[in-house]
């Protein structure tokens, strides 16, 4: 995918993120915790790769007992990183680094 589709395509995903007032929009607090489900459904991943990428260090987490949270801007910038790479999110590939 040439470089001017990336940005055409990352455009419509954070106007469809802001649409869905889930960054950008008024009242949507970027350090909100979001569970396992809610910050799986936010990045378009199953539960158990947001774990994955959570227990290898590329998501940061906060963990008591057996809950893990994540903050949503902790989310924007992990799926943002992934967007600059060749847009393995929006492809589905996310793949972490050196594995």
């Amino acid at each position: 995918m040439d470089q001017a589709l990336n940005q055409k395509v990352d455009r419509l995903l954070d106007k469809f993120d802001a649409a869905l007032g889930l960054v950008g929009a008024p009242g949507v607090d970027p350090d909100r915790s979001m569970t396992t489900e809610e910050a799986a459904e936010f990045l378009r991943i199953h539960k158990t790769s947001l774990l994955r990428y959570a227990q290898a260090g590329s998501i940061p987490f906060h963990q008591l007992g057996k809950t893990y949270t994540f903050t949503r801007a902790d989310l924007i910038a992990f799926r943002d990183a992934y967007r600059t790479d060749n847009s393995k999110m929006f492809r589905g590939k996310l793949i972490t680094q050196g594995k």
